[in-house]
């Protein structure tokens, strides 16, 4: 496996709290020799997650947790569904890395010769086109 030696650089395209997240989460997993350089995907769609579910607070603390309808009832405002999913993508993306008790408890110890795989990152950027048809094929 090619874990990472340092912090990977956030997507750009991520949005501010996502990438709040990526530094906080990311220099954790990379010290805990945790963060592999094929997991970026599925640590972007967690810091995503974390984004949307934060977000969805954002608006919630703002507009209350009930909206009224247009027939007068009161309803939950939809940013409760979006913050309940977020933290269930969350939740299950951070599982994946050891960002919860429970699923730290199950990450197991890495041997002493995983250590001397260590890689730098490589920017997303520069992954050449063909390599990107490679692992979809």
């Amino acid at each position: 496996s090619q874990l990472l030696a340092v912090v990977p650089k956030p997507p750009v395209y991520l949005s501010h709290y996502a990438k709040i997240e990526w530094k906080r989460s990311a220099r954790s997993l990379v010290d805990a020799k945790i963060l592999n350089r094929m997991d970026l995907p599925a640590f972007e769609a967690y810091c995503d997650s974390y984004s949307k579910w934060r977000e969805a607070n954002d608006i919630l603390k703002k507009t209350g947790l009930v909206i009224v309808n247009q027939a007068g009832f009161e309803v939950a405002h939809p940013a409760v569904v979006i913050a309940r999913n977020a933290k269930d993508q969350m939740n299950k993306f951070g599982s994946e890395f050891g960002l919860n008790p429970m699923s730290r408890s199950r990450i197991p110890k890495l041997p002493e010769e995983s250590r001397a795989t260590l890689v730098q990152p490589r920017p997303v950027a520069a992954v050449d086109a063909r390599e990107l048809l490679e692992i979809v094929a």
